[in-house]
């Protein structure tokens, strides 16, 4: 893919984000140019479906995790139980995480718009679904190492076996 086949302008959100996704492929060169090329893959299979700049963002985290933890692969703007989720990690084929980034326009700015959010999370979540959701606010100001840590404790609690504690 090249910058030619991307569907939009970068702008001063986008070069941050970049800027971001950056911070993730150095992560990545230590352990070889392998490492680093499939986080560029996975950014990019994501980038091109983001539909706002703290998705793009999210993207650019959810590669980084996801080229660390092979057994999970990340896919945007997927419909699962009547709601389009922003993205879901699969584990193994099986979708196990969502992770929606709410952004103030869209979420809890009324409160119809939180008791739709809050009625999602519980289908999803019977449905067997961990659901994270992370505010504009949050996915701007967390440092990569941060947000790294966050994804990885989701992860670790869907390879957990059913009925297991933390």
């Amino acid at each position: 893919m090249s910058a030619a086949d991307l569907p939009r302008q970068f702008d001063e959100r986008a070069l941050e984000t970049l800027a971001g996704f950056t911070g993730a492929v150095a992560l990545h060169r230590e352990r070889g140019p392998e490492r680093a090329t499939a986080c560029c893959a996975t950014f990019f299979k994501l980038y091109v479906k983001c539909e706002s700049p703290i998705e793009s963002r999210m993207a650019a985290f959810l590669a980084a995790a996801c080229s660390i933890a092979h057994d999970f692969a990340p896919d945007a703007q997927v419909d699962l139980e009547g709601h389009r989720c922003d993205f879901v990690l699969y584990l193994d084929g099986i979708p196990r995480i969502v992770v929606d980034c709410d952004g103030h326009d869209f979420h809890e700015r009324t409160k119809e718009q939180a008791a739709r959010d809050r009625r999602i999370d519980r289908k999803l979540s019977v449905a067997g679904l961990i659901v994270a959701r992370f505010t504009g606010h949050e996915i701007w100001r967390m440092d990569i190492n941060s947000m790294l840590n966050e994804i990885f404790a989701l992860m670790k609690r869907a390879k957990r076996p059913e009925g297991e504690k933390e």
